[in-house]
């Protein structure tokens, strides 16, 4: 089986956000900035680095439901948790897993014969746990969307 796909699908440029903390999966990055003495020189430092990672780290200039309509059929969703929710990461943390769930759930209602890939890698500090790549035939993936949000 071949399927077009998207690389890191959550990390989409508009989506990443420097507002935050950087997320767990560059636990080494963010625990160094912390470290560092609560000075301006220093925040300033901090706002640079988020900045930097910010025009380096996007994978993605379409959003989940346009990589969709392109064509892609895999999704690689990198998600981590924050604050007792789900949101896409990429080094810096992007929107909350939901929204981008509901773009999935609009397209596969709306293109009721497509098959959607979703491959879920959860970052939890340095530990990388990964959810099964879940093949779903419209019924399924719709249901389980729905549980989701």
């Amino acid at each position: 089986m071949l399927a077009a796909g998207s690389h890191i699908a959550v990390a989409i440029e508009r989506d990443l956000r420097t507002d935050l903390d950087f997320s767990k999966c560059n636990y080494e990055m963010a625990d160094f900035l912390r470290k560092l003495p609560d000075l301006a020189l220093f925040n300033n430092f901090r706002a640079l680095m988020k900045t930097i990672w910010k025009a380096w780290m996007p994978k993605q200039c379409l959003s989940i439901y346009d990589q969709l309509v392109a064509g892609a059929r895999y999704l690689d969703m990198r998600v981590t948790k924050l604050g007792g929710q789900l949101f896409g990461e990429h080094g810096l943390y992007s929107r909350p897993l939901k929204a981008y769930l509901r773009d999935i759930r609009r397209f596969v209602e709306e293109h009721i014969s497509e098959v959607v890939i979703l491959h879920f890698q959860v970052s939890m500090q340095s530990v990388v746990s990964q959810i099964k790549v879940c093949m779903c035939r419209r019924s399924l993936i719709i249901n389980y969307v729905k549980l989701l949000i």
